[in-house]
C-alpha cells in the first residue's frame, strides 16, 4: 500500500495542500497500478503455461503405419453407418475419407477422432466428389 510520505511527496511535488481528495485519487490510482500489474503478471504466466503445453504435444505419425488398429476402428464408424440405413459402407471407404482429410503426419489421437467424429455427410459428400474424379477405392480395384 502506499505509504502516507509517498502521497505527501507527491502532492508536494505538485505543489499545494494535501486534500482528502488527493490521497483518495493517488491511493486509487496506486490500486489500479497495482491490479494492471498483477493481471500482466497473469497473463505472462497464461503465455508461459501454453508454450510449454505447446513444447510438449505427441509425436507425429504416419497414419499408416497403425493401418491394421485403425482399420478396426473403420470398421466400428461403418457399422454404425449401417445401422443409420446405409449398408454399402465399409471399413475401406471411412478410412479413404479419414485418410484424404487428413494428410501427412498427425498425432494418432487426432486420426483417431476423426474416424470416430466422422458424419455420413461428409462421408457422402467425399464419395459424390470422388465419384466425379473418378477415383477408384480400395475394395473396388
Amino acid at each position: 500500500m502506499l505509504g502516507r510520505f509517498e502521497i505527501r511527496s507527491q502532492v508536494d511535488e505538485e505543489g499545494g495542500n494535501v486534500t482528502s481528495e488527493d490521497l483518495f485519487d493517488t491511493a486509487e490510482s496506486f490500486h489500479r497500478r497495482r491490479l494492471l500489474s498483477e493481471s500482466d503478471k497473469e497473463q505472462t504466466l497464461v503465455r508461459q503455461t501454453r508454450t510449454e503445453l505447446s513444447v510438449q504435444q505427441e509425436p507425429l505419425v504416419n497414419p499408416n503405419a497403425y493401418q491394421p488398429e485403425l482399420m478396426e476402428l473403420c470398421q466400428v464408424k461403418a457399422s454404425d453407418f449401417r445401422l443409420l440405413g446405409y449398408e454399402e459402407v465399409n471399413g475401406g471407404t471411412v478410412w479413404d475419407c479419414v485418410k484424404s482429410r487428413n494428410k501427412g503426419d498427425i498425432p494418432l489421437y487426432q486420426m483417431v477422432d476423426a474416424i470416430l467424429s466422422l458424419q455420413i455427410g461428409t462421408l457422402m459428400n467425399h464419395l459424390t466428389i470422388s465419384a466425379y474424379k473418378g477415383e477408384f477405392f480400395e475394395e473396388d480395384v
